[in-house]
């Protein structure tokens, strides 16, 4: 027996001395875990590898933090080819991203030199590397192309109501409003929305690589027909005590004010039910209404007319904001905090977006 353990340990010692410490414990841990491989320059694609990183991410778009990096080692008689190892990393699941920052911006740009598993930046969508304890995945070569920019670009689609199922180019995108469709193509697409019991809602976008593009669509009640007229009930916050107001409600295509869009007003108090307005025969279907209560006072005491006016919807942040609401036929709840004040500015264009998030306007001691 003590032979046998004489024997053992001596063939341990000469096992160390040829392999070394590291490689004893991969032989009796069961091998390091990790990922290796090689990067090559792209046909056509000229430079060098020199300084050259790796990383591992966790998600397919490289998002967030990297969870390992590693440098590329060039040959020694070939610039354009690299070696990359990564070791004892833990056991998961990683996406590999190779890039050389040839403009020091920290971020991937137009010219440099990027490889993924397995395919290519920018056109393909990564392969997943599935690293098992005690291994160590060899992921081949890995082509470095030049990045010539994004391809693809991305489509906002918000409706009114929401939960509209998305519909891109006549096939479902499992997704519904409000959703951002990403990795779309460069070029006309067709926006399709189905919703129950509302009609089904359909448009035309142009997508460009790098941006993108937002839709907001008004979807009509099934049977509904055109409204000609609305009414509206709600209150006015006044601060002032004067309970004589303007409401003013705007017609829009959209959700933002728009000096194109059509308007109407009524004089109310502070609290005000069923106020009629008419509906604009251009505005009859698929149409938004953003509504504000107004008044003019000499709040500054200078014998000038100012404006102090609050919009439905206001967030209560720092500018004054409203909500574009979808065209029905009346609304109840309607709430008007009246607390932002233009000087000398009574009956000034508040459809106007330069009006409304210009530095003119103050806020009333609440």
């Amino acid at each position: 027996m003590l032979k046998k353990l004489v024997l053992v340990g001596f063939a341990l010692v000469v096992f160390v001395g040829l392999t070394g410490c590291e490689e004893l414990a991969d032989w009796l841990l069961g091998g390091t875990t990790g990922v290796e491989g090689k990067l090559e320059l792209a046909a056509g694609v000229e430079g060098d590898l020199d300084d050259t990183k790796v990383y591992l991410y966790d998600n397919p778009d490289f998002e967030g933090d990297y969870e390992e990096k590693a440098s590329a080692d060039e040959y020694e008689d070939d610039d354009t080819k690299a070696t990359f190892e990564f070791e004892d990393i833990d056991e998961d699941d990683y996406y590999l991203l190779a890039w050389k920052d040839l403009d020091d911006d920290d971020e991937i740009s137009y010219g440099d030199p990027v490889g993924i598993y397995d395919g290519k930046y920018g056109e393909d969508e990564p392969e997943e590397i599935d690293v098992d304890e005690g291994e160590m995945t060899d992921v081949g070569t890995i082509k470095m192309y030049i990045y010539e920019g994004a391809t693809t670009g991305s489509i906002q689609v918000n409706s009114i109501p929401t939960g509209a199922t998305i519909y891109l180019d006549g096939s479902s995108t499992g997704k519904t409003t409000d959703a951002l469709l990403e990795n779309v193509s460069e070029g006309s697409h067709t926006v399709k929305l189905v919703k129950s019991d509302y009609e089904d809602w359909q448009q035309s976008v142009n997508v460009t690589a790098g941006q993108t593009t937002t839709i907001d669509a008004a979807l009509i009640p099934e049977g509904g027909g055109d409204i000609t007229s609305i009414s509206i009930s709600g209150t006015i916050e006044d601060y002032l005590g004067v309970n004589d107001y303007v409401l003013e409600v705007y017609f829009s295509y959209d959700t933002e004010l728009g000096s194109d869009d059509e308007w109407d007003n009524t004089d109310v108090g502070t609290s005000f039910s069923n106020v009629t307005f008419s509906v604009p025969s251009a505005y009859q279907s698929g149409c938004y209404v953003i509504i504000v209560g107004w008044t003019c006072y000499d709040y500054y005491g200078d014998g000038g007319y100012d404006m102090v006016f609050g919009f439905h919807g206001d967030t209560g942040g720092e500018n004054p904001t409203y909500q574009a609401l979808q065209l029905q036929s009346s609304y109840s709840g309607i709430y008007l905090d009246a607390y932002w004040i233009i000087d000398d500015g009574c009956e000034a264009a508040l459809k106007a977006p330069d009006v409304v998030r210009s530095s003119g306007w103050n806020r009333l001691t609440r």
